[in-house]
């Protein structure tokens, strides 16, 4: 199990560090912040701010991903799933993100 969960950690945390370069490349050719949490706030104007969420959002996975494996197996086989969710989204975004910028 700990094997499996530090190969989705490592995903997502890869995944992270590729949304947030592609997305910081994207706006400054002029392209638009898609994430309605991220463009409503306006982070985008300062990108200091996207990157400290981006910290913030990796360090909580890695915080549950530990606290998982140290409770008992039920809760590890519990938080798995949603994990890898994690990295299938991610993953979808990046793809996005390279799309948009080969495009413009």
């Amino acid at each position: 199990m700990r094997t499996r969960y530090f190969i989705v950690t490592s995903i997502f945390l890869s995944m992270q560090v590729a949304d947030l370069v592609t997305t910081l490349v994207a706006l400054s050719r002029g392209g638009v912040e898609m994430n309605p949490f991220v463009a409503v706030t306006g982070m985008v104007a300062h990108p200091i701010v996207l990157i400290l969420l981006k910290l913030f959002v990796a360090a909580n996975v890695l915080l549950i991903a530990a606290l998982a494996l140290r409770w008992e197996p039920t809760v590890a086989r519990v938080v798995y799933p949603f994990l890898v969710a994690g990295d299938v989204v991610l993953t979808l975004v990046v793809a996005n993100n390279l799309i948009q910028l080969s495009i413009h």
